[in-house]
């Protein structure tokens, strides 16, 4: 059995009537570290903060270290509801209001809430606060290419040399493009090493700041051990 209570009807009442706005008057990504300052109408200090990042213009969220991607449910300009889901008739529901600063989480059993606890939050730029997610574009396995490749011909004399590159990624993690960033001085082993990199090379697509992946940059050198060594 649920008992109701005033405070409880009250505070559901606060949050069902938050007037809404225009979203372009608010940052369309932006982190959220929120500290919890109340708990049902009474004061709440101590427990952990925690951390949101929202993407108001993809309609993605994700929290901790953004090991789960979720979907905004509604963005009405001051509020941004990141959760209103049931399970087993029971609700969360997970709203941060811009324009004061408060993230509320509310929890009910059947049709009342039960549980509401509200955080005060410092809200900055994607990245500015704790950098949970932004990944590079990384190699698949270990480095593809050997000395042995460098030409067909057995016998040809192997030239030396440092050579670095930077390959393209693209959001499928398909190479687009090798530049050399580090010239050996030996321009057919610069040109043999951007070969060798586009046809072997395998890499995972850099991902944003909520889990999308995107176009991004590869770097690295390779060290040529010839005849001459």
């Amino acid at each position: 059995m649920i008992m109701k209570s005033s405070r409880t009807s009250l505070a559901l009442s606060w949050l069902l009537t938050i007037p809404a706005v225009p979203t372009t008057a608010h940052a369309q990504s932006f982190d959220l570290e929120c500290a919890p300052i109340e708990e049902n109408g009474e004061p709440k200090f101590g427990a952990q903060t925690i951390h949101y990042q929202i993407d108001r213009s993809s309609g993605r969220w994700c929290d901790r270290k953004c090991e789960k991607i979720e979907t905004v449910a509604r963005d009405a300009g001051t509020t941004v509801t990141l959760k209103d889901s049931l399970f087993y008739g029971d609700r969360t529901l997970i709203e941060y209001h811009d324009d004061a600063g408060l993230l509320v989480d509310s929890f009910a059993l059947g049709t009342e809430f039960e549980r509401i606890l509200k955080h005060a939050c410092t809200k900055d730029a994607f990245g500015n606060l704790t950098p949970y997610l932004a990944e590079p574009v990384r190699q698949k396995g270990s480095f593809p290419i050997k000395g042995a490749d460098l030409f067909d011909d057995p016998k040809a004399k192997m030239p030396s040399g440092m050579v670095g590159f930077e390959v393209t990624a693209d959001s499928e993690g398909v190479l687009r493009d090798c530049t050399i960033t580090l010239s050996s001085g030996n321009a057919s082993l610069d040109t043999r090493t951007c070969a060798l990199v586009m046809e072997r090379l395998r890499v995972l697509p850099a991902r944003d700041r909520v889990g999308l992946p995107v176009e991004g940059k590869f770097r690295n050198r390779i060290r040529w051990f010839g005849d001459d060594d």
